[in-house]
This record gives C-alpha cells, structure tokens and sequence, in this order.
C-alpha cells in the first residue's frame, strides 16, 4: 500500500533524503507544491527533478488563499485552475489538488469555499484528464459532529465534480497534538461510496444543509476541536471508545434519515 512520504515541511534535502535506500519508495506518494499563488522556488523543483529522475509517483497541490490574493470564491477558481495548469507544466503530477485555505480558519470547508471548489474541479474535469483530488480540512476535531459535517460537505462537492480520489480527512485544520482519529477517515470513506451515484443536484440540498449545521460553530472563539486520540480510543485495542462510536452511529442515522444516504 502506498503512504504518503516526508510531504512538504522538509527541505529539499530532507525530503531526498528520506527517499534514499531504505527509506520511502518510488511507489509510494510523493508531494509537491506551490508556494504561494502561482509560484514556486528551486527547492521544490529539486524535489520534483528527484521525483521524476527516480521514477516516483508524485502528488501536487496549491493551497489558494480564500481571502487573500485571489479575493472571494469567484476568484479563487479561478486560481485554482491556474494553479493546476501551472503545477502540471512544471511539476508532472500524477495526483492534482486544489486545495485552497480560509485566510483566518485554515479550512477548506468554509461554506462560501464549497461553490468556487466544485466550479473549479468541475472546470478541471471537464476538460482535462487529470486526476483531481479534495482534501477534508475541517475546523471540527476528533468526537464532534462537526467533523463529520464538514467532511461530509466537501467529499459530496468532490465526488459530484468529478474527483479521482478524495483525501482526508487533517481533523482540527491539522494543528491539534493527536487531534485525529480512523472513524472520521471511515466516515469520509462511506460518504464518499454513498455521493458515488449522486448528481449535482441530488448533492447540493444536502451540502447547504450541512454547512448551515456547522457554519456557527467553525465561527465561535472556542472551536469545535474535540479530544485528542488517547481520549477517544482504546489505545491498547485500537477501538473507538463508546463516546466516540455513539456520535458517529447518530450521525450515520441522520444520513440515512434526512438525506437517503446508507452509510
């Protein structure tokens, strides 16, 4: 099974060097990315001429600021779709994503995001034959509903604009010591099958009655972060704790019940 590799917080150097003998393989997940909006540096291109020069599967992204120099979500698709023409020239993803980020939640599941990402993977899809990922990151931590919610909103945006593969999910935006759990990324996984015979229209009540669940409580001073693993799991069975196990199954019931969806 492939695993994702050293990603993009090393160097050059250190991304390289966990490439070496013993370490991660050509067949497993190579990352590359912009730097900021429709640029890159020579670190990454040393990465990238490692990747290609050894034969390495390689996954690229540019994380668009929401907010920043793209304004709105008009603009951000269309960077987005910039960034990916940008990112195949130069880097040769196998894998593609547009992964833009709120300026101030560090998410990517701000309900005024979710229009301009299926708009602009839509555009992608149609028109190319890139394989085009999303990728959860939700302002919700482990052992919340928000979690689920906003995972459940991108993956059915995603999957519905015609996505190769859905990634996720970096509970908590990813900054929260062990704030992340495999219920949510099974959660993920059972949206993900159930949006499989879903249109557009079919998806989108349900996204807006989604993001109206969560959109107070991403905006609250106190975000939704949830527990950390160790409070979540049994660690010596690796299981989730009935606490945990409890929300996700009520919320497995309100797809089901609300929207149609058996997960």
């Amino acid at each position: 099974m492939a695993i994702g590799c050293a990603e993009n917080s090393p160097t050059h150097i250190g991304e390289i060097s966990s490439n070496s003998i013993g370490g991660f393989r050509p067949s497993d997940w190579h990352h590359a990315a912009l730097v900021s909006e429709l640029k890159t540096n020579y670190d990454q291109l040393i990465k990238v001429a490692h990747f290609a020069r050894t034969g390495s599967h390689i996954h690229t992204f540019a994380n668009n600021i929401y907010g920043g120099y793209p304004g709105g979500a008009d603009g951000m698709a269309v960077a987005l779709v910039a960034s990916l023409i940008l990112l195949q020239a130069t880097y040769f993803g196998c894998t593609v994503n547009p992964g833009p980020t709120h300026a101030n939640l560090s998410c990517d599941t701000y309900p005024e995001m979710l229009p301009g990402i299926g708009v602009a993977l839509q555009g992608l899809n149609r028109n190319t034959n890139l394989m085009t990922t999303a990728f959860a990151r939700t302002v919700g931590g482990p052992g919340t509903k928000t979690i689920l919610y906003e995972a459940a909103a991108l993956s059915l945006v995603g999957v519905t604009s015609g996505i190769a593969l859905m990634e996720g999910v970096q509970s908590a935006v990813g900054v929260q010591n062990a704030h992340c759990t495999g219920l949510e990324a099974r959660f993920l996984a059972q949206v993900v099958h159930a949006a499989e015979k879903l249109t557009r229209k079919d998806a989108a009540p349900i996204v807006k009655a989604l993001t109206e669940t969560y959109r107070d409580d991403m905006m609250k001073p106190e975000k939704p972060i949830g527990k950390p693993f160790d409070q979540l799991y049994d660690v010596v069975k690796v299981m989730p704790m009935p606490e945990w196990q409890g929300v996700y199954e009520e919320v497995c019931q309100e797809f089901n019940k609300e929207f149609g969806l058996k997960l």
